[in-house]
């Protein structure tokens, strides 16, 4: 029989069917949008494509002051072609009231993702983590940290996660270690790595394969004691 060890990607899929069966309906719109599009966030591109479907879900709240534009929005997110979609939604942001900034906001960074367009997208992640609503600066710097990452921009990406972590939100622990763990591998972060692989060790959760885990924090420490080894000889010499 095949042993192989669970794929991390598979284990956050278990965890996230749980938290979006008891997802309150009645939710923020935002704080929903970043359980709905995880997938996308932690997981990795081919996620975006999740996450386009599922945007055009999200209850936003509806302004009969603003129907034109409200039905004008709605039209430009349904087109399936991108590029048309991207010119559309930035056409649409230049002249857009501030009540739907938010939602053409997120639906073009999920078209700029889809299509590759990194650096566009950074452009609007980062004005989307500077909002006022909390959720959505979440989900924007997580959204900065992948497209980062995205890039082989490791270094950059790791400090986006470490912002978010130094907030200490409790939802997010799971995911943001598990991102913190691989970039800060890639980033040659040992440190940053290790700690990682043992706060997820510490936050028990069920679906996470332990064993693999604890393979990661042994061979980071070991990476870590070679290298402090090679590092001492040249320190005395100089």
């Amino acid at each position: 029989m095949d042993q192989r060890k669970q794929n991390p990607a598979e284990g956050q899929k278990d965890i996230l069917a749980e938290i979006e069966q008891e997802a309150d309906q009645d939710m923020h719109p935002v704080l929903k949008w970043i359980l709905d599009h995880i997938r996308f966030i932690a997981v990795g591109i081919a996620g975006v494509v999740l996450a386009v479907a599922a945007f055009q879900g999200i209850q936003w709240h509806f302004d009969s002051r603003n129907a034109d534009l409200e039905n004008r929005l709605t039209a430009i997110i349904d087109q399936t072609n991108a590029t048309e979609r991207i010119s559309g939604l930035e056409t649409f942001l230049a002249e857009a009231p501030k009540s739907l900034r938010d939602r053409a906001s997120l639906a073009l960074v999920q078209a700029l993702m889809e299509s590759e367009r990194y650096v566009e997208a950074e452009a609007v992640w980062t004005r989307l983590t500077a909002s006022n609503d909390r959720e959505l600066g979440i989900v924007a710097a997580f959204g900065l940290a992948k497209t980062f990452a995205l890039q082989a921009k490791y270094e950059a990406a790791l400090a986006e996660l470490v912002k978010i972590k130094a907030q200490n939100l409790e939802e997010y622990k799971f995911f943001l270690n598990q991102e913190i763990a691989a970039v800060a591998e890639s980033a040659a972060d040992l440190k940053e790595a290790l700690a990682a692989y043992e706060d997820l060790k510490a936050l028990g959760e069920t679906n996470v394969d332990m064993a693999y885990v604890d393979y990661k924090i042994r061979h980071i420490q070991a990476r870590m004691q070679t290298e402090s080894t090679e590092t001492a000889p040249e320190e005395s010499q100089g």
